[in-house]
């Protein structure tokens, strides 16, 4: 294999993981969304976990970081915090 192979290889493993991220990250905000929509209305985090169809353990944690942007709810926040605490954490 040559060395313009071999970049061209390490350049497409790049975009895929850039994409997954992406997506991941897509998935992520709408869920805290939706979580804030929620919470925006009075729902609890049991009853929240159920509609979203999420463990209640995870809901729980972006409710956590969500009551602290009440009742405006900013989401980019709400995210940037959640992914630093994740990064954090490994």
């Amino acid at each position: 294999m040559t060395l313009q192979e071999m970049m061209k290889d390490e350049f497409e493993e790049g975009v895929k993981q850039g994409i997954e991220q992406g997506i991941e990250q897509g998935i992520d905000r709408h869920l805290i969304e939706l979580i804030c929509k929620k919470l925006s209305k009075g729902k609890n985090t049991a009853i929240i976990a159920d509609e979203v169809e999420e463990d209640i353990s995870a809901v729980q944690k972006i409710c956590d970081v969500a009551n602290q942007y009440a009742p405006d709810y900013d989401v980019d926040a709400i995210f940037n915090e959640l992914e630093a605490s994740k990064k954090a954490s490994v």
